[in-house]
């Protein structure tokens, strides 16, 4: 009887799960709990580096744009009656010009606005 309550207990205190998760080492006292936490912080940090790094791209994107349209907006091509916004042929009076730098003093420059037929 004495010899089955040893067997008894041993294979009850390999069965204990407190015991169990706990590393075979004598000074180590990390569990498999501790480790979990890991994964999911590690999934935050990612997500939120791709978050930041979207973002930031998406910044850069729009001040381009606003740095172009700035650019544009004192050339009056879009608002002249030669002026087509075809990429094959954007001005009729003079093609080269046709919004760029030099199209801000256009001497053939003539109002879509404008109901005279003559200047």
């Amino acid at each position: 009887m004495k010899a089955d309550n040893v067997v008894n207990s041993q294979t009850i205190e390999t069965l204990n799960p407190s015991e169990a998760s706990t590393s075979e080492a004598p000074g180590n006292t990390t569990t498999i709990g501790a480790e979990l936490w890991l994964v999911p912080i590690g999934a935050l940090a990612v997500t939120w580096v791709i978050v930041l790094l979207k973002q930031s791209l998406t910044c850069k994107m729009l001040r381009a744009r606003i740095a172009n349209k700035k650019l544009f907006q004192p050339i009056p091509c879009s608002n002249c009656r030669f002026f087509n916004n075809s990429p094959y042929l954007q001005c009729a009076v003079h093609p080269s010009r046709a919004l760029s730098a030099e199209a801000v003093e256009c001497p053939d420059f003539w109002s879509r606005a404008s109901n005279k037929f003559s200047r």
